[in-house]
């Protein structure tokens, strides 16, 4: 009795998936650093060190540069 012959073997695409797994890293990223900024100002507030309306740095940082233009000079 002889084997029956080999069905070849397929490899899945997985570049698309791949491309999904790095948008999600780069997201979650993204949102840490959001959360890390959330944590100081809230530690900030809650030592009195600052006030709502005052921002820190890391808020300054996620505004966009003409946003901050406008805002001083529109």
């Amino acid at each position: 009795m002889t084997a029956p012959p080999a069905l070849p073997v397929r490899v899945p695409d997985i570049a698309p998936l791949v491309a999904v797994v790095e948008r999600q890293a780069e997201e979650i990223a993204r949102l840490n650093r959001e959360l890390g900024a959330a944590h100081e100002r809230l530690r900030l507030l809650g030592s009195g060190q600052m006030t709502s309306q005052e921002e820190t740095p890391a808020d300054r940082a996620s505004v966009s540069w003409w946003r901050r233009w406008w805002e001083r000079w529109g």
